[in-house]
């Protein structure tokens, strides 16, 4: 095997939402993810949700990404999440929303967490 093709090998299956309550590495952000009905996931708008169509069937999943601020909760909405790299046949391993936010969902060697990119920031949630 080549240098190259193990340096661009990505493992899609591995890549997939999965629900839960997520905490940055320092504590400032949070990220709870759930599952819900494709009824639910229709009546949002695009706002807070995601279909994820890595897995075999397709899952709707209703997110909330937030941190606080003296001491009251601040959510951080995501508008229109979708595949970031649209043009290509390839299964998504990455999403941005209308507001620059940009998450890769991630699942290594069994320890979930979620790579985000937000106004300049990279956070990296683990877990809760």
């Amino acid at each position: 095997m080549s240098l190259t093709s193990c340096i661009f090998h990505v493992n899609h299956q591995t890549r997939f939402f999965v629900e839960g309550s997520f905490i940055s590495e320092d504590n400032n952000y949070y990220f709870d993810v759930k599952e819900i009905t494709k009824e639910e996931y229709d009546s949002e708008n695009n706002i807070n949700v995601i279909a994820d169509k890595v897995l075999k069937y397709k899952h709707f999943f209703k997110l909330k990404f937030y941190t606080y601020e003296n001491a009251e909760e601040k959510i951080i909405d995501i508008i229109n999440l979708r595949d970031s790299l649209p043009n290509t046949s390839a299964i998504p391993i990455s999403y941005a929303d209308d507001n620059g936010i940009e998450i890769i969902p991630s699942y290594p060697n069994g320890t979930i967490f979620y790579n985000f990119h937000y106004l300049d920031e990279i956070i990296i949630f683990y877990k809760k």
